[in-house]
């Protein structure tokens, strides 16, 4: 069969049947018809262009990229500047939000894809002679022919594509395996306000639909039963918010675009609040003012094959707040600030403190549990790539997994944190199989027990049964810290299980590069 790519061009795509799906959601049905029955086969050995261009000057003048043949299109997008024109880490790296041009490719694949990635700029990208293709454990073989750089991919994957094995403007590349949720609406009808010229959403019961095409959405909120659906090809500008809803779903492959969402106007990409029965997949977020996806005192929620990227000030990837039973998948995170995250909160959120203090810790108390990280790429400029805390408001925080993650660049602060600020007792936490491959960070690993800038509770909570299991740092020489400020919050029962600098397991506190303060106790490796 003809390897072909198919592009999203024309509205047609809106006609079609959502009977089942109304009736579904009408229901209450947790995983309402959105199948793939509903989507465009992608035949084996086919691409589907998942970012069609809204308009010409989206197109970023630093890549060409071919599937099998056929163009995709490579979109501008901004991140945190990190380097100088020459390539190296500013020193001021860490206090920065000056942010400098990246780019984005991403389609739909069966089978098998050639792909050819021809290097536009900067200069130092030029002449082309050797390229780094990110997670490396991929290992992705290339071939370079001029200024053009040709693979073969046999699988979706998510890639960080660095000509001349400079971080400074790479390809971020997005493989998606073909749709499993997509989604047209029945009897389709402007929703109110829509700008024609924009193309417009689109509503049926359940379901709002945004086409190829820009869109102004502001600030969206979803009730329960519905699905907010992002076609591949649109580029929304807004955010989305649901609170006490149930049965939610955000799906597709467009952009839901933040930059035009002031940080003071609470600019979270997805802020979910008390909300259970949640599943976002597939979208890809760019430069959100504030944390990227939100989740605070919920249950029940998935995130996968998300792509979140911003080079904004407090441009977080995932937070996860006091909620229970969430999973995130197959994500990939490049963030200014803490990648992803694990907090806790009051359902107040963060209250103005009083006697001075600056916050207060007022309010309903949920416990963050049950939570797993699994399968992501992180890159991480300005902050914490594995985070836990500081804001640790909660009864406690507990049962926590991060597994086969690629942190392909940790830059600032921590590779893996955990932070006890508050009163919450951290405890029964894993990682594992996790490979580092460019820390430049503080501090390899921390554990810390002690007030923050955040802390509201008197007395904070100890740090106990931690494990790092089969953890690597491909860039060994960064320092490790345990400490503990509080007598009420010992460090204790922290387990090293294959720990590796490079290719030498690390077996002693000397090795790791290990400082200890204060009370912390059975620190183990083996």
């Amino acid at each position: 069969m003809s390897s072909t790519v198919r592009c999203s061009t024309s509205r047609l795509r809106l006609a079609g049947a959502l009977l089942a799906l109304t009736a579904a959601l009408l229901t209450g049905c947790k995983n309402p018809a959105v199948t793939s029955a509903e989507h465009p086969t992608t035949q084996p050995g086919a691409a589907t262009m998942s970012t069609p261009a809204p308009d010409p000057s989206k197109i970023s003048p630093l890549y060409t990229v071919t599937v099998n043949g056929k163009p995709v299109p490579v979109l501008a997008c901004l991140t945190t500047r990190i380097t100088d024109e020459q390539g190296k880490l500013m020193a001021d790296r860490h206090q920065t939000e000056q942010r400098m041009p990246g780019a984005i490719c991403a389609f739909d694949f069966k089978g098998s894809a050639t792909v050819e990635v021809t290097v536009l700029g900067p200069a130092l990208h030029l002449p082309l002679k050797t390229v780094t293709v990110r997670p490396l454990r991929r290992n992705i073989k290339s071939s370079i022919e001029g200024s053009t750089l040709r693979f073969q991919l046999k699988e979706a994957c998510q890639l960080s594509i660095e000509p001349n094995d400079a971080i400074l403007a790479p390809l971020m590349f997005f493989a998606n395996a073909p749709e499993e949720n997509g989604v047209k609406p029945a009897a389709p009808k402007p929703i109110a306000g829509a700008a024609p010229s924009a193309g417009g959403a689109l509503e049926a019961p359940g379901l709002i639909y945004y086409p190829p095409g820009v869109h102004e959405m502001g600030v969206r909120r979803l009730e329960s039963n519905t699905t907010l659906y992002l076609a591949e090809g649109a580029v929304v500008h807004g955010r989305v918010e649901a609170e006490n809803a149930a049965n939610v779903r955000i799906l597709g492959r467009g952009i839901l675009d933040g930059s035009k969402i002031k940080l003071e106007n609470a600019g979270r990409g997805i802020r979910l609040f008390k909300c259970r029965d949640v599943l976002i997949d597939g979208i890809m977020l760019i430069d959100t003012a504030s944390w990227g996806i939100e989740i605070n005192h919920c249950d029940h929620v998935r995130v996968h094959n998300v792509k979140a990227l911003s080079g904004r000030g407090s441009g977080d990837g995932v937070d996860v707040c006091s909620s229970e039973d969430v999973s995130v998948d197959e994500c990939f995170f490049r963030t200014h600030d803490d990648s992803m995250n694990v907090k806790g909160l009051t359902d107040l959120g963060y209250p103005g403190g009083k006697d001075g203090k600056q916050w207060s810790s007022d309010g309903v108390r949920k416990p963050a549990r049950n939570i797993r990280f699994t399968r992501c790429v992180v890159w991480n400029d300005r902050a914490h790539a594995l985070m836990m805390g500081p804001e640790t408001r909660t009864t406690e925080i507990c049962d926590v997994l991060w597994k086969d993650i690629d942190v392909i660049h940790a830059l600032s602060v921590h590779a893996m944190a955990i932070f006890s600020g508050d009163a919450a007792e951290i405890h029964d936490i894993r990682y594992e199989n996790i490979v580092v491959e460019d820390a430049r960070v503080m501090e390899f690993i921390g554990i810390r027990v002690g007030p923050t800038y955040t802390t509201a509770d008197p007395q904070r909570g100890g740090v106990r049964n931690v494990t790092y299991c089969n953890v690597r740092s491909l860039t060994p020489g960064s320092h490790s810290v345990l400490a503990t400020d509080d007598p009420h919050g010992p460090i204790s029962r922290i387990t090293f299980d294959k720990l590796f600098f490079a290719k030498e397991q690390v077996l002693d506190e000397k090795t790791m590069l290990l400082h200890k303060r204060g009370s912390v106790t059975e620190v183990n490796w083996r």
